[in-house]
């Protein structure tokens, strides 16, 4: 499929037809699939990346739903954000077959872990690729003393096959949620 992969799932399913004009049983159906969210370099892209960000244009803020640009736009990967509550970081699934993707922050203590703008997307054909598509939202403050905390994401595929719904695959990755500082700038 030309595309990294994160895990891959065989169901092989038991096939009880036979050849029509020979009686031969048919064996065994195996449905496949190769699936990513990047590589295990870009699980989370910088959706404000100098000349290549994720918004609608250089002139509106509000960030792109086009899946073309959101395909190939955020060209850093990041391992940490700051806890503003409006950085925008970019999770993106890419697979080869069409199904469904699902995002969900699976830390639960306190305090806030973030929001993500949609848990469950249906991917859409992108460069021949199914891609899905959705975005963190880091907490608007970060509350506690330490300088740094985790969360925890958990990306899901489901495929569809002949219209069916095939095994679900997963895994997680994780995000530090940095503290925002304020810094001064003095001049000497």
């Amino acid at each position: 499929m030309g595309n990294a992969v994160g895990r891959t799932q065989l169901n092989i399913i038991a096939n009880p037809s036979v050849h029509p004009d020979t009686g031969t049983p048919l064996g065994f159906t195996v449905p496949v699939t190769g699936w990513d969210v990047g590589d295990a370099r870009k699980r989370f892209i910088d959706a404000n990346a100098p000349g290549n960000h994720c918004r609608v244009s250089d002139d509106d803020p509000a960030l792109s739903s086009d899946e073309n640009k959101l395909a190939s736009c955020g060209n850093s990967d990041i391992t940490s954000v700051a806890t503003d509550g409006v950085t925008p970081v970019l999770m993106r699934l890419k697979t080869g077959l069409a199904g469904e993707g699902c995002f969900e922050i699976m830390s639960n203590a306190p305090p806030a872990q973030g929001r993500i703008s949609a848990g469950v997307v249906k991917t859409k054909t992108v460069d021949s690729l199914e891609q899905a598509f959705s975005f963190y939202f880091p907490p608007d403050e970060f509350v506690d003393s330490a300088d740094t905390r985790t969360v925890d994401v958990e990306f899901t595929y489901t495929p569809v096959v002949a219209g069916k719904r095939a095994n679900t695959t997963r895994f997680r990755d994780t995000l530090t949620l940095v503290r925002r500082r304020l810094h001064r700038c003095l001049q000497r």
